[in-house]
């Protein structure tokens, strides 16, 4: 067995509510049974809807979303998207990611609505309200007027995990001021400076709320059980 006590000690708690069952094996055969089981918990456990993870933005085996996962409607992205990672790269070649959390959708344009909910599914473009600069994401088919504004996500700060609220605040946390927007204005969302990547959470934990304007088909978010 291994040397560190408390894996003894699990392993010796499993054993006397498996051991009896299986009791026709050898101590070797049992050990190698628990430790199958551990890998399959752990394997379990890592699932979507676990904490901030950070990922590997080269990892060869996390694509990016495409075009085509943004040509749907704005409520289905914007859940689609819930604890999935965006990515941006900054001048000096820095990554920001961070885990998103809350996300409005829009159909239809109003007189507010930013010029950019015309646009393609797939385009990233940044509006100005109060000051301060909010994160699009174009999406829809069909030319219908469709986007997202990206409103709360997760960061790894130090050695704690930070949740960033607020359209304007999250952009400033991505690294996306004043001085370098114009660098992400109308680029895809796929591209090499801003991206998405990895694994939504499960719809049991997606909640929806009522949005602030005619064309808001809510802001929807995850909360852990």
């Amino acid at each position: 067995m291994s040397n560190n006590i408390g894996v003894d000690i699990e392993f010796d708690k499993w054993l006397e509510n498996e051991g009896n069952e299986r009791s026709e094996l050898d101590l070797e055969g049992l050990i190698a049974i628990y430790i199958g089981e551990q890998k399959k918990e752990d394997k379990n456990n890592s699932n979507t809807n676990g904490r901030f993870k950070y990922l590997s933005w080269d990892d060869e085996s996390m694509a990016k979303l495409k075009h085509e996962f943004y040509a749907r409607s704005a409520d289905e992205v914007a859940e689609d998207l819930l604890g999935r990672y965006i990515f941006v790269k900054q001048k000096d070649e820095r990554i920001i990611q961070a885990r998103l959390r809350k996300i409005g959708a829009y159909e239809g344009a109003t007189n507010s609505s930013p010029e950019g909910i015309y646009y393609e599914a797939g385009i990233v473009f940044l509006s100005t309200k109060f000051g301060q600069r909010l994160l699009h994401i174009s999406t829809g088919k069909g030319g219908k007027p469709s986007c997202l504004t990206l409103r709360d996500a997760d960061f790894d700060i130090g050695e704690k995990i930070e949740r960033i609220e607020g359209p304007g605040n999250l952009t400033k946390s991505l690294g996306i001021t004043k001085d370098n927007c114009h660098l992400y204005q109308n680029e895809n969302i796929y591209g090499r400076k801003i991206w998405i990547m990895g694994e939504a959470v499960s719809g049991d934990i997606i909640k929806r709320r009522n949005g602030n304007s005619e064309n808001c088909l809510g802001y929807y978010y995850f909360q852990y059980r």
